[in-house]
This record gives structure tokens, sequence and C-alpha cells, in this order.
């Protein structure tokens, strides 16, 4: 009984896909061979600006590794289409999830992104020279995350014009919260979680180091030693604890920071 409804899960998921961008993007970007796997699945609504660029795998080739306008957190966005602009290269390095109503622009230069990332609702990215992103990385909803900021600014008494962009590096492990802006040339260490709404610059991260909780505008670290707990079992157990013990404030779990990749994420399976 669970294979058969296995069986009719998978089969009610594929008629979910839009096949007609799917097969589009997959043999406009991929050779035959690797096109006809579909590893580049499209949900939902989905406007392709451009296609010129390229889009590839540092990672074994497999049905759906890279997959645009699945809903994995419920916001409004989600059902908004997905804008593709690629004309620079998109390097994936693992199973990576964008939700939909997300903006990628990538003009030039190439966005490099880990495995088992993920893209929240209504996320912008915007690449001009450089991005990239590490593994088991995660941005909520409606994060930017820009490294240029488009226009270039004159001082109309030096005439001095100063470059307008700059390659943003987000580490591994990161966990970016809803609405938070990341601007040019900013490199943040592996494992730091960022407050709702926050805005980094390349200045406000300097110095910052690694399992840090930064917040406001412009950025400043509120924490140091912390992470995020990414094992859905465990917080699952962590959310039946406090729902139980209601007077509870805090628990104990395990020190240091361990290694969660052996899980296989539900958002990433067809």
């Amino acid at each position: 009984m669970n294979l058969l409804k296995k069986r009719l899960k998978f089969i009610f998921n594929l008629l979910k896909i839009n096949w007609f961008k799917t097969i589009y993007i997959n043999f406009k970007t991929q050779n035959f061979v690797n096109a006809c796997r579909f590893p580049i699945i499209v949900w939902g609504k989905c406007k392709i600006i451009a296609i010129n660029g390229a889009i590839e795998f540092e990672c074994p080739i497999r049905f759906g590794i890279l997959q645009f306008g699945k809903d994995i957190d419920g916001f409004p966005a989600s059902f908004l289409p997905t804008t593709l602009l690629i004309s620079g290269k998109l390097l994936i390095k693992g199973n990576v999830v964008f939700s939909g109503g997300v903006n990628l622009s990538i003009w030039k230069g190439t966005v490099e992104i880990g495995n088992f990332c993920r893209f929240g609702s209504g996320c912008v990215i915007k690449c001009i020279e450089g991005i990239s992103f590490g593994k088991m990385t995660r941005l909520s909803a409606h994060c930017v995350v820009m490294d240029t900021d488009v226009h270039f600014i004159r001082n109309i008494a030096t005439g001095v014009t100063k470059k307008a962009f700059s390659p943003i590096v987000i580490g591994s492990y990161c966990w970016l919260n809803a609405g938070t802006l990341v601007g040019k040339g900013v490199h943040l260490p592996d494992c730091c979680i960022t407050g709702r709404s926050a805005f980094l610059s390349k200045n406000s991260v300097i110095g910052v180091e690694s399992c840090s909780f930064l917040v406001g505008s412009p950025a400043r670290v509120r924490a140091k030693g912390v992470v995020r707990i990414f094992s859905e079992s465990e917080e699952i157990r962590l959310q039946e604890y406090f729902l139980t013990n209601k007077i509870a404030q805090e628990t104990k779990t395990f020190l240091g920071f361990p290694d969660e990749e052996y899980q296989t994420f539900a958002y990433f399976i067809i």
C-alpha cells in the first residue's frame, strides 16, 4: 500500500511540472545526453527573459537536481512566476531548489551554488561579477543578494566614478532570514545567521567570525557561537518538547557542530 501511494504521488507530482519550460531549458543549456536526464525541473509559471549563458553541473547529473518554482515555504510569493535571465554562468554543485517568485538575473560573471542550498519565495539574486553560496545555505523568503549597485555614481566636483560592483561570498551552513539584503563585496563566514530584514554591507561584516548572529541595518553581531539546527527530525523533537513543557525556555541538546548532510530533504524529492 505504501509503495502504491508513493507511485501515485510521484505521478501526481509529474503532472504539476511545467514540461514545456522544463524541456526548453534542459535542451537549451545541456548536451543531448544530459538534457534527456532532465537535471533541471521547472514548476508552475516561469518567465524566461534570456538564457544565452550557461548552466553547468559540478556534480553527478540526475533527474531534478536543480528545481525552479517549487513551493518550499508557503509564502504568497511562491505562487508568482519564477523569472530567469542567465547571460553569465550558473554553476550547480549539488541539489538546489528555488521557490516560486524568485528573480535570478546573471548578467555577467558566475553564480556558484553548493549542495543542498535552497532559496525561498520572492528572493532576488542579481549578479554582474560573481556570487557564491556554500553548501547547506538557506535563504528565507524575500532575501535580496546583489553584487552590484546596478548604476554608477559620479562625483560632480572631482569627476570620480567608483566601481559599482564587487563579488559576494556567502559561506556554508548560513541561514539568511526573511528580507535580508546582502550588498556588493560582502564575505560572510560559514554558519552565520541573519535576523529578519538585516542589511549586510561590505564594511558591516568585516571581522565577523563564523557562527555569528547578525541583526539590524547595517548588520551588527548580536551573538556568537550559534548555529541553526538543520535536522528536520531534531526540529520536530524540539518543537514537541517546548509545546509539552510550556514553562521551559531552553534545553541542552549536543555540543559542537554536527555534519547534517546525511539527511534527504523532502523538498528535493519529486
